[in-house]
């Protein structure tokens, strides 16, 4: 008994259904396995948002967290929550900037209603006047940006202070425009030549200063010389090398002996 197979033939109209079917199933597998659909994290709420704040603030990640409730601060919920700045006060003392520090702390003031933590808010603000003063600084002339060289008289041996200090000088050492009121240590300063003292519960000093015009940068020059240079000093290198030995050989050599021709003309005789 003889069996017969029957192989339908591979026309072009079933290798386009072939193609077509694993096309369809390729662009199924990517669109379900999509980073996007599977992966996506989800929007994190006001409150989720303050944890992670609260995170940051616990492993002493000031920065993340200073960066964090600046956001915050321009939401709608967050410029009116004294926590996002009574968070941003305190870290940014931590940060040393005591400047900000004290205005966050003054808006978390105003923010709060219950008295028991408007009373602890203004406790932490005396404290920390305690130890800055506010000084004005205004120009003595027309020239209004520019930067300040401020010098203390003594350094401090509170390495928090000294820190603190250190923040405010390199910020007026960047282009600043006057008027200017920052918070520093209190003690005797020289701003551009100016002198002035920061003293407790006194008025705030308003200190004239003509401000340091800001250095140009220089501008970049290559070190390394181009291509045609080096060419040009190689080729130069190689002519000089040539022209020494060449001077060299021709003061080796001896001069060719003197010789002389006489050609003698006769008329056949």
């Amino acid at each position: 008994m003889n069996l017969v197979t029957i192989k339908a033939p591979h026309t072009k109209h079933s290798k386009l259904t072939y193609s077509n079917t694993w096309a369809s199933l390729l662009l199924y597998l990517l669109v379900c396995l999509s980073p996007t659909t599977v992966y996506s994290a989800p929007v994190r709420g006001y409150e989720q948002q303050l944890e992670q704040v609260r995170l940051y603030i616990n492993n002493k990640m000031y920065e993340a967290a200073r960066t964090e409730l600046v956001k915050l601060s321009q939401s709608s919920n967050g410029q009116k929550d004294e926590r996002v700045y009574i968070a941003l006060a305190k870290v940014s003392y931590k940060l040393k900037h005591i400047t900000k520090a004290l205005n966050y702390l003054r808006t978390a003031r105003k923010l709060t209603n219950e008295i028991e933590a408007k009373k602890k808010l203004s406790s932490l603000y005396e404290q920390w006047l305690n130890t800055y003063g506010l000084v004005r600084f205004e120009p003595a002339n027309q020239v209004q940006q520019g930067k300040i060289d401020l010098i203390r008289n003594r350094k401090l041996i509170n390495k928090e202070r000294q820190a603190a200090l250190e923040y405010a000088q390199d910020s007026l050492k960047s282009d600043i425009k006057l008027p200017v009121s920052l918070y520093l240590p209190y003690g005797n300063y020289t701003a551009n030549g100016t002198s002035f003292k920061l003293k407790r519960n006194q008025p705030t000093p308003i200190v004239e200063v003509m401000l340091m015009p800001l250095a140009k940068p220089k501008a970049k020059t290559s070190s390394k010389p181009s291509n045609k240079r080096w060419l040009y000093v190689g080729l130069g290198s190689i002519a000089l090398v040539g022209l020494g030995a060449l001077a060299y050989s021709l003061s080796q050599e001896e001069a060719p002996p003197k010789t002389s021709l006489n050609i003698i003309i006769s008329d056949g005789r």
